[in-house]
């Protein structure tokens, strides 16, 4: 039976990156003013209004602060007005060339726009300001992976860990990458050294759910299918809205022949994260071995889908009126993604030999 793909949940590209302004070992606060630590305090309580206040206080007084734009630019971030954050990072960047945070910002700015590559440049330049920030490291790994540069994206995903160990946004993505590779093994050592480390601390911080889910893909991989399901179940139980791990159940069960429990695994998955096109891809192929299921309930299943995530439009093809022309030749053509060692293919091979020429 068709195995399902592993739904890994890749976050939009406004979240992929650290939060601005942190506090690592080793990084220096944007503040050059008294008032903006108490500025950068309000922001990270979500007291927007409050920071932004005294921002703009310490600008009136001193018009050339690098530190209060920078601050600004991050405000601007989490309420989404991306263009008012460009602008204001780039204003930090020109007084103050060595203002890493607003490097830093203007990176995430310009890869939430689509300009991956140039964020690039910015977060090596943040990162060369502050080379011990992991969520800088992290952020450059990000855009890697974005553009699909793995090597670049492993190695700085790496330096991020061996900054912080337990920092669990580069060992997800790392986990997930390695995975990816097929180097089952490494990534289930990575995923076994970071949850020792965070299970040492106070408390387990929420990503914890997604790193066993990657330790349930890297045993699944290795084959240890019933421990791979028993990190699935803790996933959940640590996050029960994680879907990537509910789908990775039903692909347990749906290899084992409980059409059943896959389908309410799906379900589940629809239920926490609506907008998975990839999880209801593959509760659509799952429905076709359901043996009492209809060709008009799956066709109507297919609708759903369509109306959901494709917006309803109408497919009918406009072909190009050929009936005085019924002694031209017509030319065919066959195009599928499936014309490889696939059951498409296999199928389909002996089409062609049915043609004249």
């Amino acid at each position: 039976m068709t195995i399902l793909p592993d739904y890994l949940h890749m976050p939009p590209m406004a979240t992929l990156f650290s939060k601005l302004f942190r506090r690592r070992p080793g990084h220096k606060p944007v503040a050059e003013h008294p008032q903006l630590a108490q500025a950068q305090e309000y922001s990270r309580n979500g007291q927007l209004d409050a920071a932004e206040k005294l921002c703009r206080s310490v600008i009136a007084d001193d018009p050339s602060s690098a530190g209060a734009r920078v601050i600004l630019g991050g405000i601007a971030l989490k309420t989404g007005q991306y263009d008012a954050a460009a602008a204001l990072f780039a204003e930090a960047v020109d007084l103050d060339s060595k203002q890493a945070d607003g490097w830093q910002g203007l990176g995430i700015t310009k890869a939430t726009a689509g300009r991956v590559k140039d964020a690039i440049t910015d977060f090596e330049r943040a990162i060369r300001l502050t080379p011990g920030n992991p969520g800088m490291l992290n952020n450059l790994a990000n855009c890697y992976r974005q553009v699909d540069q793995l090597d670049s994206a492993v190695r700085y995903y790496q330096k991020a860990l061996s900054t912080d160990p337990a920092f669990l946004p580069a060992a997800v993505s790392l986990g997930e990458i390695l995975v990816q590779q097929r180097k089952f093994e490494e990534a289930l050592a990575l995923y076994d050294q970071v949850i020792a480390r965070i299970h040492e601390g106070p408390a387990a911080p929420p990503d914890l759910a997604s790193l066993y889910h990657g330790r349930g893909l890297a045993l699944k991989g290795l084959g240890r299918v019933d421990e791979a399901l028993a990190c699935y179940h803790e996933a959940i139980r640590l996050k029960p809205r994680l879907a990537a791990a509910h789908n990775s159940i039903a692909a347990v069960l749906l290899a084992r022949n409980d059409l059943d429990g896959a389908i309410a695994s799906l379900r589940q998955a629809l239920t926490v994260e609506p907008k998975a096109h990839l999880v209801y891809s593959n509760l659509l192929m799952t429905l076709n071995y359901l043996p009492d299921l209809s060709q008009k309930q799956l066709y109507k299943e297919a609708l759903k889908f369509d109306a959901k995530y494709l917006g309803g439009r109408p497919r009918k093809p406009k072909w190009p009126d050929r009936s005085k022309d019924r002694n031209k030749v017509l030319k065919i053509g066959y195009v599928s993604a499936d014309f490889r060692e696939h059951s498409v293919a296999f199928f389909t091979r002996n089409l062609p030999l049915q043609h004249n020429r």
